[in-house]
């Protein structure tokens, strides 16, 4: 994978906080941007980045007109900007984020690496067109919970952002990544220096290109490096000359809408017992009442899962062990997918549980005379 940076900028005196992207995962920090310093230091371990992208306007509108076109298209929310650069300072909401992003992309004309225009919800209704993107002012939890999951469903890995701002900087950092690997798209039109301003003019917003979230080919992964892993291959119960490939574990996850999960009690006994279930990204959901399981897992969250259907040379298992995260409220996708499989949402359910495998076997029969 490309390493990017992605910043969500606020002012020039407050801090910005930075997503670096390196291998998949993210390290999150924060640093004050200036004039002299426009974009933040590397941290220890990281690579070096293919690309920066900002959330902040990097220009203004061309001489004669009052909004980029860029940010007409995108929909941001500085739809109106000032012909000169003396003006900005007038702006009621946006003027320290416009004097912020004026300034570092003025600093940073010709940098290499590649410093580019983005804005989170541009990149957020371009991968997930279906999200009501929840307010991060009104509702900064429902926020993260909403988008975080599925940044970690196009297979990122961080530790868990805190705030929207965090989430943000990951959304930027996407954005970054799709543009240096020309995985993107953008709305704009390319940016000119006016030098007498000191500024520049116009400019494009980029974003990644939709992706459609892992699902199958991300348990097959899983799945194969668990037999590696094993220490003792579970050849007589979970062969893996029997093991589904990447399709049927897909084909079978997607039609079975019931599975049996084990938790672990106080007293340390196993606790199974059936759940409906939804697959999305690279983890299944459950929804679950206030009960036993649901205190097992707050007190301890793995679990293990087995989905099972047939008899004899028609039998087919999956197996799925794993962290579970519990949600309050789960990503609109989830609910759409768990409405499809049932038929309704699940009005009674107390909390959401997100399994993400570590480990996966299966099993399908052996075909007749085998």
């Amino acid at each position: 994978m490309t390493a990017a940076c992605g910043i969500d900028v606020g002012s020039l005196r407050t801090p910005a906080d930075v997503a670096w992207l390196d291998g998949g995962r993210f390290v999150l920090g924060r640093y004050v941007p200036s004039a002299e310093r426009p974009l933040p230091d590397r941290p220890p371990g990281v690579a070096e980045p293919a690309c920066f992208a900002l959330d902040a306007p990097q220009g203004l509108p061309a001489r004669g007109a009052t909004s980029r076109v860029a940010d007409r298209e995108a929909r941001t929310p500085t739809s109106v900007l000032p012909e000169r650069r003396a003006e900005v300072a007038a702006l009621r909401a946006y003027g320290p984020l416009v004097e912020a992003g004026l300034t570092i992309f003025w600093a940073c004309r010709g940098h290499v690496p590649p410093v580019v225009e983005t804005y989170p919800r541009f990149v957020v209704r371009t991968l997930w067109p279906e999200l009501a993107i929840p307010s991060k002012r009104k509702e900064p939890r429902r926020y993260v919970a909403e988008l975080w999951p599925r940044i970690r469903a196009l297979g990122y890995g961080s530790r868990p952002p805190g705030t929207p701002d965090e989430v943000d900087a990951m959304l930027c950092a996407l954005a970054a990544e799709a543009y240096a690997s020309q995985t993107h798209v953008q709305v704009g039109v390319p940016a000119v220096a006016d030098e007498e301003e000191g500024v520049l003019r116009e400019g494009v917003i980029v974003a990644p290109t939709r992706r459609e979230a892992p699902h199958a080919d991300a348990f097959a992964a899983i799945q194969e490096a668990s037999y590696r892993r094993a220490r003792r291959l579970p050849a007589e119960s979970w062969p893996p000359t029997q093991a589904m490939d990447a399709g049927e574990l897909g084909a079978f996850l997607d039609e079975r809408r019931y599975c049996v999960v084990a938790t672990a009690t106080d007293r340390g006994r196993a606790q199974a017992r059936p759940v409906g279930f939804a697959v999305w990204g690279d983890a299944l959901w459950l929804a679950t009442v206030a009960g036993r399981r649901l205190h097992n897992l707050r007190r301890e969250p793995w679990a293990s899962v087995v989905v099972s259907d047939g008899e004899g040379a028609a039998h087919r298992a999956v197996a799925l062990d794993g962290p579970v995260t519990i949600h309050e409220h789960p990503p609109a996708a989830v609910l759409a997918a768990w409405e499809a499989r049932f038929g309704s949402r699940p009005s009674w359910a107390a909390a959401w549980i997100e399994l993400r495998p570590r480990r996966v076997f299966s099993h399908r029969g052996a075909p007749a005379g085998a």
